[in-house]
């Protein structure tokens, strides 16, 4: 999740840097068209990948949680019935859903 956040602060930082050329009024004409191109362009470049792989990530981590919680359980059940074994240490575990 952090790579794609900083892939949309990247896209972001990019079109205020071209905004910032456009509007300072002592850069030439020419600096001025390659900026609003620049600016443009990236606007205007293809927002899917990115969400896609937001969401892709979203739900991966929506599948990781609950299994981390019950490996947790586990091994707090496992610790605490170290010194003396029990059947209920070996019941089968149910991920929440």
């Amino acid at each position: 999740m952090d790579e794609i956040t900083a892939l949309e602060e990247s896209k972001a930082n990019k079109i205020a840097a071209a905004q910032a050329i456009i509007d300072d009024p002592k850069t030439s004409a020419m600096k001025r068209g390659v900026a609003v191109q620049e600016r443009d362009s990236t606007k205007a470049e293809d927002p899917l990948p990115l969400r896609k792989a937001k969401i892709t990530q979203g739900a991966a981590l929506k599948k990781v949680i609950p299994l981390s919680l019950s490996a947790l359980n586990f091994l707090s059940r496992l610790k605490k019935h170290a010194k003396s074994p029990s059947k209920k240490l070996l019941r089968p575990l149910r991920p929440s859903a």
